[in-house]
């Protein structure tokens, strides 16, 4: 059965859905494991393990790529580097060719990196690794698991001699001992304080690997002997040149397939790029951080390089496992059903609404989840594909063709809704604030037909009331306030509300104007009479303020009836709002909760946020080209009120100070600005007409060369 919008509640959850489905599909067969999808609200945590990935030791298919780092780690001819979970950018930063090394004056810095040359299309540079035990069992790897929960696994050269080692100083330490070579390196590239004498081969390093596994008395630290064995030893250490080549499969380059006698690993040169990447526990912060890495290390390195990269889980009691594409959407589902959204908590409080890093911005973005590969999609609902992008994050192009389904299918309101609510509950700011943009677009984009010129009516509203008790973040509650603003411009509301306030007040003044002459009959018998005529001047100059409020209203409501439009209600609403008179009346608590009341929103939206949801919204309309019958009316607007506006969904508040008499509001806009905020004005304008009405007119802005390039970047 299909369900529809008509069909559903307006308040439809996820968890009446999941029971739908169940009793058409009460489980899901994944390598031969009947794994039960319970229609349960989430009841996991990011601590929790994930039980079936644990359950399954053998596979019976593996890709080219994923059987051979399986193997090179069962002949110990693979090395693995974990990653601090803040660093991972620097790190995969070293081997962009596009990033220029300054080599420093001393021979031991010039040797640590190669900037990339002719074949060898990346930088290369020597770093610390670990050569693990067959199979990767029975040794932690360097840090811990939280702060280091993310490896990367690289191949060594097939084949390698004492006296290339020896040459590359391709050095190894026993496993325990702590060489710190970033502190035991002398400007020549020498070892310094016994770091030299503690060296051992690569091949003393696989047999000791082999006596942790079989004996049960062994060597740590060089020559401690373990009598009885130990559960877990210590890492050891390759400090070994990657990067240099490509990522090699079978010894070709996956970027260039066809060119069979390609660049090959060396030590000399480097030995490529990551082959695998591996998480360390179970956990399910640890695959969503997994899965998140992946996406960074394509978005950073390209995508072409890592496609079809192996994932795998490396522990101490179980060695190395591949997770397969079929794990992998199996634990999308879980997370969709029953795991507790979260966000990266490296990058959560510095992507918060207010924070200016965009370097983190810059990091979340690249760990948004691809949908689109291995046709993950396909194998997802609509409503699971919204949970995924709305409580840990999906690629623009992934959200985008998953709302473009649901609307040809009728169901993208109760998509949205279970978006929101899943950013809601992770108090994701910018996976709400995709999802709403995103809906606003789809629409558009359907019914505009491809012409410029068309103007689509907004999507239909959302209900949010169930999910704004969900969150407590700011920015959330922005984007949320913004679609509940949408709807009452919409369906009317806003404006019956308005009037309603209107007779509120006409009520109060007229009572109170009243009782004026009985405190004035009272004052003359009062023997406190200063006293009493304090209170009268207060009681006056309240009723004043309410007027004031009152004029202001009944204005909006005039402005409403002769506009028309939603564009032209926003602006109204969003000047009565940051209105300086609004803020300095001396019961200003009463007038924000009757603003409050006006768009339907909770005593949580101050006037910051309240201004913010109002400029969001807009931001909407006008990204869906929502312009009105008279697109030039807007304009004409401008010339004597303020203009917000933000392209693509970002809101902030731009005043125009001047009056723009000269702008001539023809088939040709010509102006010259004067100030940095006429130059945004400007900008805005030669960026939206040439969108929305680029058959009807030109825009020509003449701006000067002052304005700086990162001011115009922001629009």
């Amino acid at each position: 059965m299909i369900c529809t919008d008509e069909t559903l509640p307006e308040r439809l959850c996820f968890t009446n859905l999941l029971e739908s489905l169940s009793s058409a599909m009460n489980a899901t067969t994944l390598m031969g494991e009947c794994v039960e999808l319970r229609s349960c609200a989430p009841s996991l945590g990011p601590k929790d393990v994930y039980e079936p990935l644990r359950s399954t030791c053998e596979y019976q298919t593996l890709t080219d790529a994923e059987s051979e780092v399986v193997q090179a780690l069962n002949d110990q001819l693979a090395v693995v580097k974990t990653v601090n979970n803040s660093d991972w950018e620097t790190f995969l930063l070293r081997f962009r060719s596009s990033i220029v090394i300054k080599p420093c004056s001393d021979t031991g810095s010039v040797r640590r990196y190669l900037p990339a040359k002719g074949a060898y299309q990346f930088n290369s540079f020597v770093t610390s690794t670990s050569l693990l035990p067959e199979k990767g069992k029975k040794m932690r790897c360097f840090g811990s698991t939280s702060k280091h929960t993310i490896g990367a696994v690289f191949m060594l050269p097939s084949k390698f001699d004492h006296e290339t080692v020896r040459r590359t100083k391709t050095w190894a330490w026993p496993s325990g001992y702590s060489a710190k070579t970033e502190f035991n390196i002398d400007s020549f590239g020498n070892l310094i304080n016994g770091r030299q004498e503690a060296l051992v081969s690569l091949e003393t390093l696989q047999q000791q690997n082999n006596s942790y596994l079989h004996d049960s008395n062994f060597c740590i630290y060089g020559d401690k002997i373990m009598t009885g064995g130990m559960r877990a030893v210590p890492y050891n250490e390759v400090y070994v040149r990657v990067g240099g080549v490509g990522r090699l499969v079978k010894e070709v380059d996956v970027r260039k397939p066809t060119e069979i006698n390609g660049s090959k690993r060396s030590l000399e040169e480097g030995i490529g790029l990551p082959v695998a990447l591996f998480a360390r526990t179970w956990s399910y912060f640890s695959l969503v951080s997994l899965l998140r890495i992946r996406a960074k290390i394509c978005s950073i390195l390209g995508k072409h390089n890592f496609k079809g990269i192996p994932l795998l889980v490396i522990t101490v009691e179980e060695g190395a496992q591949v997770v397969t594409s079929e794990m992998i959407v199996h634990l999308l589902k879980i997370m969709a059903i029953r795991l507790t959204p979260f966000q990266n908590p490296v990058l959560a409080h510095k992507t918060a609404l207010g924070q200016k890093s965009k370097s983190h911005r810059d990091q979340k973005r690249q760990e948004l989840l691809d949908l689109e590969s291995d046709n993950i999609l396909d194998h997802l609902s609509l409503e699971e594909g919204a949970v995924i992008a709305g409580g840990f994050g999906a690629t623009d192009s992934s959200v985008c063709i998953l709302l473009t389904n649901a609307l040809h299918e009728g169901r993208i309101r109760s998509v949205v809704h279970e978006g929101l609510m899943a950013a809601a509950r992770a108090a994701d700011y910018r996976t709400a604030r995709q999802l709403l943009t995103f809906y606003t677009v789809v629409w558009a984009k359907h019914h505009s037909r491809g012409d410029p010129n068309f103007f689509s009516d907004p999507p239909p509203p959302l209900a949010i009331t169930d999910i704004l008790g969900k969150t407590e973040s700011d920015g959330v509650l922005i984007v949320l306030g913004a679609a509940q603003v949408l709807k009452v411009i919409q369906n009317g509301s806003a404006k019956d509300r308005v009037n309603e306030s209107v007779a509120v007040l006409n009520e109060w003044i007229r009572n109170k104007e009243d009782s004026i002459s009985i405190w004035l009959t009272q004052w003359f018998d009062d023997s406190q009479q200063s006293k009493s005529l304090k209170n009268i001047d207060i009681a006056t100059e309240t009723i004043n303020h309410r007027k004031d409020f009152r004029m202001q209203l009944k204005r909006l409501s005039s402005e409403m009836d002769k506009y028309g439009d939603a564009s032209f209600c926003l602006l109204s609403l969003h000047e009565l709002i940051i209105s300086p008179r609004t803020g300095s009346y001396g019961n200003a608590i009463f007038f924000i909760e009757m603003l409050q009341y006006i768009v339907g929103l909770d005593a949580r939206f101050t006037p910051s946020l309240l201004s913010k949801a109002v400029e969001f919204a807009a931001a909407c309309l006008l990204e869906a080209g929502n312009g009105g019958e008279n697109p030039f009316a807007l304009f004409e607007y401008l010339k004597r009120r303020s203009l917000f506006f933000r392209n693509r969904a970002n809101a902030i508040v731009i005043k125009s100070s001047s009056p723009w008499s000269n702008v001539q509001l023809t088939n040709h806009i010509s102006y010259t600005p004067q100030t940095d905020t006429e130059c945004t004005i400007c900008h805005f304008m030669s960026w939206l007409i040439p969108r929305h009405f680029q058959r009807q007119c030109n825009a020509v802005v003449n701006l000067p060369r002052s304005i700086s390039k990162t001011l115009l970047a922001d629009f």
